[in-house]
């Protein structure tokens, strides 16, 4: 069983991608591929650092650069923000 950590990440993640689309899918919320991404980290025996990271993986290089990357370690911890970071293709100063 997941605690409330998970729950909180997945808010912290909708209000992140907020008025994001999928790629190529106008009508389809961002979200819809980061709960994709953080169900393949559970179904692969993720620990719910990883399942965080799963779904905050995307929320440094699209939605904020350091200043989320920031906010993540603070409400998330370190190993979850290192994982953040290590899946990210750039961290922008800002978002």
């Amino acid at each position: 069983m997941y605690s409330a950590r998970v729950g909180d990440a997945l808010r912290f993640a909708a209000e992140a991608h907020a008025e994001q689309a999928r790629k190529g899918k106008p009508d389809e919320p961002y979200l819809s591929h980061i709960l994709t991404v953080a169900g393949m980290v559970a179904h692969f025996g993720g620990d719910e650092d990883q399942i965080i990271a799963g779904v905050l993986h995307d929320a440094v290089e699209d939605a904020g650069g350091a200043t989320m990357a920031d906010r993540i370690r603070r409400e998330f911890g370190d190993r979850v923000a290192d994982i953040v970071l290590e899946c990210s293709d750039a961290v922008p100063d800002e978002g």
